[in-house]
């Protein structure tokens, strides 16, 4: 498949039991169409259930738009009480 030129490339990094989504060690690159979110990696994954997102380094809601070269980390998020 063609690359857009306004393709964007990210890292995606999972953490936990998440990581067996990507083996073998919870890492890969993404090319998505421009104006991607969070959201879109954690669909394109298929992960269901509550998770926790951060964006280069920054806890970051799902419907954060991702840029060129950013680094998205997904987990499950912790329990509190």
């Amino acid at each position: 498949m063609p690359s857009h030129s306004n393709d964007v490339s990210i890292h995606v990094r999972l953490y936990g039991i998440l990581r067996e989504k990507l083996p073998p060690n919870g890492r890969t690159v993404f090319s998505l169409i421009a104006g991607s979110t969070v959201g879109n990696v954690v669909d394109r994954l298929m992960i269901t259930g509550h998770v926790q997102t951060a964006v280069n380094g920054q806890i970051k809601p799902l419907d954060t738009i991702l840029t060129d070269g950013d680094t998205v980390e997904i987990f499950r998020a912790a329990a509190g009480g």
